[in-house]
């Protein structure tokens, strides 16, 4: 039992020295630990990198939109109010029908904008935020623990390469080398359960980066053809309204496609 203690304690201490050694070299390049890498889980990754850069900054850009729109349609009904009231002290008829049409047409848009503009803004911006808040970090959880084992692997497979070479400098048939040898198997068998550990989670990091890039080419598309589509409507309602207004000469582009 003493033993097994002491075994698991040298374990635990040789995986913190493992980690350090890691963190050491990744800032200054001391050390050169041994270190398992699968290329495969590298390139996921990366991706999942790019990934949760790129719905950030869509999750930041959408926000600013929706509270510009909201900025807007708040100082429109502010403005009707306003032309609301002027209309009333003005004695001049041609004025106040003029006031009247502005009156309605700033309330009739800062309404497209609440029913119609910002819905479709806030679904894709809810969308965002869930995929940034909960696929992304559940991804970024699997990583953790997939770097977690990977430095246990290494830790242990060093471990292993020790033990082998103090047997082999033992008497051979000694008590020390028939300890150092049941030490030997218990480090292998060690090493087993961490490597179908590690092997699960490789398999995990990887199916789950490719689940979120599956499910972001199937969604976006779609949330941002709905924005689209509100904006185009809302631009047209926007024509009626300020039926003089110069703004139908606007030409507002198709969203790009993000599923290439």
């Amino acid at each position: 039992m003493v033993e097994s203690n002491r075994s698991s304690f040298g374990f635990r201490l040789a995986v913190f020295n493992q980690a350090f050694k890691e963190q050491v070299n990744a800032q200054f390049g001391f050390f050169q630990p041994v270190k398992t890498v699968d290329p495969k889980v590298e390139e996921a990754v990366t991706q999942l990198i790019k990934l949760k850069r790129y719905i950030k900054q869509s999750e930041d850009s959408v926000k600013k939109m929706i509270s510009g729109m909201k900025t807007t349609m708040n100082a429109q009904q502010q403005f009707s109010i306003v032309s609301k009231d002027a209309k009333i002290k003005r004695d001049d008829n041609n004025l106040k029908k003029k006031l009247t049409l502005i009156s309605d047409a700033l309330s009739s848009n800062s309404k497209d904008i609440e029913c119609l503009y910002l819905p479709a803004m806030e679904n894709f911006y809810d969308w965002l935020k869930t995929f940034l808040d909960k696929a992304i970090t559940d991804a970024e959880e699997s990583v953790t623990k997939y770097n977690n084992i990977r430095t246990e692997m290494d830790t242990i497979i060093q471990i292993i390469d020790q033990t082998k070479e103090k047997i082999s400098a033992e008497v051979a048939g000694s008590q020390e080398q028939r300890r150092l040898s049941l030490l030997l198997k218990e480090h292998e068998q060690t090493y087993k359960i961490k490597k179908a550990r590690y092997d699960l989670l490789t398999e995990q990091v990887i199916q789950k980066v490719e689940l979120l890039e599956t499910k972001r080419k199937a969604d976006m598309p779609n949330y941002l053809q709905s924005m689209y589509d509100s904006m185009r409507i809302f631009h047209d309602q926007s024509l009626k309204h300020f039926s003089e207004s110069t703004s139908n000469e606007i030409s507002i582009p198709t969203p790009s496609t993000v599923s290439q």
